[in-house]
């Protein structure tokens, strides 16, 4: 076994085997790579005169999971930083020390009111307009529906279809923070609209996000972060995102090989690379369970590694949320680790480039004509933004 690959009972600040209810090994997982050196996929050549993909060999990886039945969960220490920016600047960066504190303790910071009633007007309307937008496209690609319903569960790729949303990635605010937390030049490795209307939106299973973007993606390690915008207030009844805070220092190799375009069913209902009912136990038993609620405009910043799901909204009240997956440029994806094809570039970015923030405030850039005018929004934020120059407050 090699010194990155540690189970459970060897890992003396990680969740036991006894937790766990179950012996947990790591022989017959893959031999680790230096964090250096992605591991890239080896192709066997193709076939002449058959028109089929390749086939692949799978390359070692750090992160072993995706395992053949009859093997146990893996539970693995991070062997990277959270916060990647050096102690010594971080004063100086857009999250003040208390939020920067709490993600990397906790895996996430929650920003209240983060933007402020006329940007979430703005904001609101350009959701009308992509919901529009899907209405009037509904076999496009990037359009993702519940799994036992037509109705809409996500929109991806938001940045191509929204000239709003994509200058919105790129706002001041948000790149300071990006840059802060992965200390490098960032690109969107995905964006979305995840959507949960009253009555109708349903649940997303416990899952690391990492686990997915490195064996379907081939992300290389966890340099990356998930910042959420509310579209709608956040309730503890219409369907928070929930988290295991903490649960980020530990990566779960997850029993189950992946299938063949895998992303057509588990952008629906995700059953491969999720952990176990007696692993989810456990974690949450050593580190407890919170969901972040706040008014639209609030921001929640969190960690690729973080275990986090939802429940069903079964209120009246909508639950919407805007995603920007911002990771390293040094981070990069390559082929995954399984050899199998990557998902599509509508999921996850195969050709970055990187974000320059915009010299103005992103939402009084943006092209209005391309949105619908209904002025009023859905809530009213309870406060104004924060300074342009330095975010804080985590709850």
């Amino acid at each position: 076994m090699s010194g990155d690959e540690r189970t459970a009972r060897d890992a003396s600040d990680e969740v036991t085997a006894s937790d766990a209810g179950y012996e947990v090994t790591a022989s017959d997982a893959s031999s680790s790579t230096h964090a250096s050196e992605p591991a890239r996929t080896r192709r066997r050549p193709r076939v002449r005169g058959k028109a089929r993909v390749p086939d692949t060999i799978a390359t070692p990886t750090r992160y072993p999971s995706r395992l053949p039945a009859g093997m146990a969960e893996l539970f693995l220490p991070r062997d990277v930083p959270v916060v990647w920016s050096d102690e010594s600047s971080r004063d100086d960066g857009a999250l003040d020390p208390a939020a920067l504190a709490h993600f990397d303790e906790h895996g996430f910071v929650s920003l209240p009111s983060f933007f402020g009633s006329d940007e979430v007007r703005a904001l609101q309307t350009e959701l009308d307009a992509q919901l529009a937008w899907a209405a009037a496209h509904p076999d496009d690609p990037r359009l993702v529906r519940e799994p036992d319903a037509d109705a809409l569960r996500s929109i991806f790729a938001v940045h191509q279809t929204s000239a709003r949303f994509e200058a919105l990635s790129r706002d001041p605010r948000l790149i300071a923070i990006a840059r802060q937390l992965l200390d490098d030049d960032v690109y969107l490795h995905q964006t979305r609209l995840n959507l949960k209307p009253g009555f109708d939106g349903k649940e997303f299973w416990w899952h690391s996000d990492f686990e997915t973007w490195h064996h379907e993606d081939g992300m290389p390690t966890m340099r990356c972060f998930s910042c959420v915008i509310a579209l709608s207030d956040v309730t503890p009844h219409n369907g928070p995102v929930l988290f295991l805070p903490g649960s980020h220092r530990t990566f779960v190799g997850c029993v189950g090989e992946t299938p063949d375009e895998n992303h057509q069913t588990s952008l629906r209902r995700q059953t491969i690379g999720v952990p176990s009912r007696e692993a989810i136990t456990a974690l949450s038993e050593k580190h407890g369970l919170v969901g972040p609620t706040g008014p639209a405009g609030t921001v929640v910043l969190f960690d690729c590694n973080l275990l986090h799901a939802s429940n069903g909204n079964v209120t009246p009240d909508p639950r919407h949320h805007l995603f920007f997956v911002y990771s390293a440029m040094d981070n990069r994806v390559v082929d995954p680790p399984s050899g199998r094809r990557p998902r599509p570039t509508y999921v996850a970015t195969r050709e970055p480039r990187v974000l320059r923030p915009n010299a103005e405030t992103s939402l009084d850039r943006a092209n209005p004509s391309s949105h619908t005018t209904d002025p009023s929004p859905r809530s009213t934020p309870r406060s104004t933004p924060p300074s342009t120059d330095r975010a804080s407050r985590p709850s």
